[in-house]
């Protein structure tokens, strides 16, 4: 068993990539309180770097103990070479913390550029599978828009994987905030997404035989199909639903459906 002892918090840098890039001041702010109050439970692990320590594992409760003024913290010291440091670092971070998928995305793209890693490669390094990998990759060249939503939770990271694939900047923009205020998940992201390109098709088409891409007058919004009744409707005005599986069975029924149709009918 590895000995714990108390160190300086002076005598510790901070790793070169850090894993978790976003940490919230709510969250650290929790996490030294109950420091203060209880103390540090589980020591942070480090290893030596020139007459320093550098942190594998900890970074949160080092900064938490930081914040409240402790002198000392507890760790466990650790002799690893680099790829050894990197594979207990992953271990006690993306296996046993809720690293936000945006920090996983930097901290995959460091290790490739440090070791040379293919896809392939880094996804059997983690212990994910490459499509894994390589989405949380793709993430990092969103607009900062749409990270700072999934950073916040605002969004979560399939509707930010999916607005990722909308090329046209204020598109994006409207989509995004749609999926904020609207609480879109990624399947009302992905309709949206192919009803664009399929107007965008559309508009290709025009262009080819000479007519005006855009009709002229005001650009109608965004429509999506109810569920249900099938009416259309601009997307922002749909609501995403959340239900159980019972009550979901009871809205398809027949008898439902045909209610919400000639409710629909009747105001036409």
């Amino acid at each position: 068993m590895k000995k714990v002892v108390n160190l300086s918090l002076d005598d510790i840098a901070e790793p070169e990539v850090e894993f978790r890039q976003v940490a919230t001041q709510e969250g650290l702010e929790e996490l030294a309180s109950s420091i203060k109050r209880i103390g540090l439970i589980e020591p942070i692990i480090v290893t030596p770097r020139g007459n320093r320590y550098e942190i594998i594992s900890g970074w949160r409760r080092w900064k938490a103990c930081q914040m409240i003024g402790k002198a000392t913290i507890k760790a466990i010291i650790v002799e690893k070479r680099p790829r050894e440091m990197i594979l207990m670092r992953i271990h006690e971070n993306l296996f046993r913390e809720n690293v936000d998928d945006i920090s996983q995305g930097i901290y995959f793209k460091y290790l490739q550029g440090s070791f040379s890693l293919s896809n392939e490669d880094l996804a059997r390094l983690v212990g994910k599978s490459k499509s894994y990998v390589e989405q949380r990759l793709r993430i990092l060249h969103t607009d900062e828009a749409t990270k700072a939503a999934l950073g916040g939770g605002q969004i979560n990271f399939t509707v930010a994987r999916e607005l990722t694939g909308v090329q046209d900047p204020d598109t994006r923009g409207r989509f995004l905030r749609y999926a904020i205020e609207r609480g879109a998940n990624y399947l009302t992201i992905r309709e949206w997404k192919r009803n664009y390109l399929r107007d965008q098709r559309k508009g290709d088409r025009l262009e080819r035989e000479g007519l005006p891409r855009v009709p002229t007058g005001p650009v109608p919004p965004l429509e999506s199909e109810c569920s249900f009744c099938r009416g259309k409707f601009p997307s922002e005005q749909l609501i995403i639903l959340k239900s159980c599986g019972r009550c979901f069975e009871i809205i398809k029924t027949e008898e439902f459906i045909l209610s919400s149709r000639g409710k629909q009918e009747a105001k036409k």
